[in-house]
């Protein structure tokens, strides 16, 4: 399923040396428990675990490509994509089996690596043009289980749309971005004017800048909201 050289070289060559120096304890009101060895794994919350994590679940490249899928991991998060016509019945059912033939090769390869699919936020999003018919694949087989495809999908802190027209996207920034103007209103009188100004940068840094360039022509959707 996956040639033995990347498993092994990932898997089991690089990852202990990088890690086989760690210890962790716990620090309660200036009070230390006894430092423990790590065999496995890094501390919680430590800027290693995307990074080896990843390194880990290389292999999982090759496997969609082996069934002809393209694929983008983003630490945890693991995203595989495929292309088919949907005037062509047959090249839609060649590609939802290709798909779910590609997810249930990736369980077994998790099974087996001690790692677990997480079935309950596996989301199936199908991207067509508004103008033209929607296909009749209307869900997919994850491993035993049957998801169905939804509307729109978050993607690292965006959300698309079965058409890509941004528009959910631009509801949930608005939404986000009047709850955090409202709280902000909240303690407004304690703050000097530039603290406020700091904060405001930094809002609208994090939350109504962020991503926006995938908007493209659709940025007036944002001007005419916040206007």
């Amino acid at each position: 399923m996956v040639p033995a050289e990347h498993g092994d070289y990932w898997g089991r060559e690089r990852i202990p040396p990088i890690i086989c120096q760690i210890a962790q304890f716990v620090k309660l009101d200036g009070s230390s428990s006894q430092s423990i060895h790590l065999s496995q794994g890094v501390p919680h919350g430590s800027v290693l675990g995307s990074i080896l994590y990843s390194l880990y679940t290389s292999p999982l490249r090759y496997i969609a490509n082996q069934h002809g899928m393209k694929c983008h991991f983003y630490a945890d998060d693991s995203q595989f994509y495929i292309s088919f016509k949907t005037s062509c019945l047959n090249d839609m059912e060649s590609s939802k089996s290709k798909m779910e033939v590609c997810v249930c090769d990736i369980a077994l390869w998790m099974l087996c690596n001690r790692l677990k699919l997480n079935q309950d936020k596996t989301e199936v999003l199908v991207f067509l043009s508004p103008y033209r018919p929607r296909p009749s694949l209307d869900n997919l087989m994850i491993v035993d289980e049957i998801v169905a495809c939804s509307p729109m999908a978050g993607n690292i802190g965006v959300v698309f749309d079965n058409s890509l027209s941004m528009v959910s996207h631009v509801n949930a920034v608005c939404k986000s971005a009047f709850f955090h103007l409202h709280k902000i209103s909240k303690f407004r009188k304690f703050l000097t004017p530039e603290t406020t100004k700091t904060i405001i940068d930094a809002f609208v840094t994090s939350k109504i800048d962020y991503c926006n360039s995938l908007l493209g022509s659709r940025k007036f959707l944002l001007q005419v909201a916040f206007s």
